[in-house]
C-alpha cells in the first residue's frame, strides 16, 4: 500500500511496545521519517535501531507525556532532529495556539 508518506515527519507517541511500535514501523515503511518516543531510551533503542537497520529515517525522542516539561521537551527533540532547530517552528506553534 502506498500512503504517499515519503518524507513526511511523523511522532509517534509510545512507539517502543504494542499498537505504537506497529504504527511506527509501518509509517517508516512507507517512508516516513518517523520518531520513535518512549519515556527510556533501554525502551526506545531497540525499535529504533532496528528502524535504522531496515534503512528508515528514523530519529528518537524521550520523555513522559505526563510532565508538560517533559512533554515539551519531546517535541523540541522531534522538531531538532528533523527540522534542525526549534527556533524556527516555536513563533508558528505560539502562533496557532493564540489563534484558538
Amino acid at each position: 500500500m502506498d500512503l504517499a508518506l515519503k518524507g513526511k515527519r511523523a511522532l509517534i507517541t509510545g512507539s517502543t511496545t504494542g499498537i505504537g511500535e506497529a504504527i511506527v514501523r509501518r509509517l517508516a515503511a512507507e517512508g516516513a521519517r518517523a520518531i520513535v518516543h518512549g519515556r527510556t531510551a533501554v525502551q526506545a533503542d531497540p525499535v529504533l535501531n532496528a528502524l535504522r537497520a531496515e534503512g528508515a529515517d528514523a530519529a528518537l525522542a524521550l520523555g513522559d507525556l505526563n510532565s508538560d516539561v517533559e512533554a515539551d521537551h519531546v517535541v523540541s527533540q522531534s522538531l531538532e532532529a528533523f527540522c534542525g532547530s526549534t527556533a524556527a517552528w516555536i513563533p508558528r506553534l505560539v502562533r496557532r495556539e493564540i489563534k484558538k
